[in-house]
């Protein structure tokens, strides 16, 4: 068995690098970190002790990316306060679903380039 020490950071495709940006800077709160010349664009972002890199990808390699089941690709946050983020959302405009897990309240939305991204709040639903 190979021994993990910790869970370092997720990638996820995008096609507008200014639109990301806004959206998980200004919407989500993460925060900018310093990002190498690397052969590709994208930004390097962090929330608590999770990164997050986004790369961008012209609008075929995304067409081709977003072919089959999204929902299994995604990324999950906990939240405090689910009434919160649920005005959040609606105030940006962002269209989501709320569901239910077991006693897990969620809710659901994608990004500018159609990543899914899942709110959970623990407690009673």
């Amino acid at each position: 068995m190979i021994k993990l020490d910790h869970f370092h950071h997720a990638t996820l495709p995008i096609t507008d690098k200014g639109r990301a940006d806004a959206f998980y800077e200004e919407l989500l709160g993460f925060h900018r970190l310093p990002r190498p010349q690397l052969s590709f664009d994208g930004t390097w972002l962090r929330l608590g002790d999770m990164q997050l890199h986004l790369v961008v990808v012209d609008e075929e390699e995304m067409r081709t990316l977003r072919q089959g089941r999204q929902a299994v690709r995604h990324l999950a946050f906990m939240i405090n306060d689910y009434d919160a983020t649920k005005q959040a959302l609606q105030d940006a405009g962002m269209p989501f679903r709320e569901s239910v897990a077991g006693t897990n309240r969620q809710l659901f939305c994608q990004d500018p380039d159609g990543n899914v991204l899942e709110f959970i709040h623990p407690g009673p639903a």
